[in-house]
């Protein structure tokens, strides 16, 4: 999914004729008006992936939980809140 997202996001950005692509056929969370925005999503795939991964271990390790799993959620916030701080998601303003 990360490989197909970045992939239409640079063919998007770098190659295809943005004289003849309206977008319209693009589903909204994937069109990408800016390199911010591909990093934006790609960052928010990324965090989601490890938060899938968190559970899959809490799940198969519900017995045995040890204190050094807590590293992945923590891990995961940190990341959350740098993407949030970051601020790449805002279009620049056309003039």
């Amino acid at each position: 999914m990360v490989l197909f997202i970045f992939a239409h996001g640079v063919y998007t950005l770098f190659i295809s004729n943005k004289k003849y692509d309206d977008g319209k056929n693009v589903l909204k969370w994937i069109r990408t008006p800016n390199i911010g925005h591909l990093k934006n999503v790609l960052a928010e795939v990324i965090v989601i992936i490890l938060f899938v991964k968190f559970l899959e271990v809490v799940f198969v390790n519900i017995d045995n939980l040890k204190w050094e799993i807590i590293i992945l959620p923590i891990s995961i916030v940190l990341l959350a809140l740098g993407l949030k701080f970051l601020k790449l998601n805002k279009e620049e303003i056309e003039k």
